[in-house]
């Protein structure tokens, strides 16, 4: 039986969202969900085990039964940004369609771009993030686990490098860019001082 396991923070902080009429709420958790539903498809065509679901603030984590060989676990981390990439593509054009509801409108833009942006920002590579554990797994294939060790840590540094002078800019330019500058925190704890654990499938 598979278990589901709810955090109180982000539950918290999803009540928040809904009762603070946070813009494009429902679009957002649509995306999100088509985003799980796309690593669950992908687990049932690899016959993959799924053993426990836990949705915190940072995402959802997919706990599997048994180890995974790298190709699956490649292929794994490839469902969510898959199918969210086809959702935004079945879903932008007809958004531009004035023959449907305003209502059908006002949610079908937004949950694509949405799509899209999720995606994309799962496919950065850092740990717990699809991109991540694609990146981990080709490395792993092609180097050994002491050279794929040290090229992830520099991928991972460099990435979070990028990400916070980014945000620094934001800050300075815009104002903008806490959020981003939160994270780059979050992921270098995660990455350099806590150490993300093998096996570990947190997903945004």
């Amino acid at each position: 039986m598979k278990k589901v396991k709810i955090s109180p923070l982000s539950l918290i902080w999803f009540t928040f969202l809904l009762f603070s009429k946070t813009p494009f709420i429902l679009p957002m958790i649509c995306a999100i969900i088509l985003h799980e539903l796309g690593h669950i498809l992908s687990a049932l065509i690899l016959k993959i085990k799924i053993q426990s679901f836990e949705f915190s603030i940072l995402g959802a984590r997919i706990t599997t039964r048994d180890s995974l060989s790298y190709i699956d676990e490649l292929l794994f981390s490839l469902g969510g940004p898959l199918i969210g990439i086809i959702g935004f593509i079945l879903t932008f054009t007809p958004s531009f369609d004035y023959t449907t509801s305003t209502i059908f409108q006002d949610f079908l833009f937004p949950f694509s771009i949405l799509s899209l942006c999720l995606s994309i920002f799962n496919l950065i590579p850092l740990p717990s993030l699809d991109g991540g554990r694609i990146l981990k797994c080709l490395v792993c294939l092609i180097f050994s686990l002491p050279t794929a060790d040290k090229i992830l840590h520099f991928t991972y540094f460099l990435t979070l490098l990028c990400l916070w002078m980014l945000s620094v800019y934001m800050m300075l330019k815009t104002s903008n860019g806490v959020p981003m500058f939160v994270f780059c925190l979050i992921f270098f704890s995660k990455c350099f001082i806590f150490k993300a654990q093998n096996g570990d499938f947190a997903r945004f």
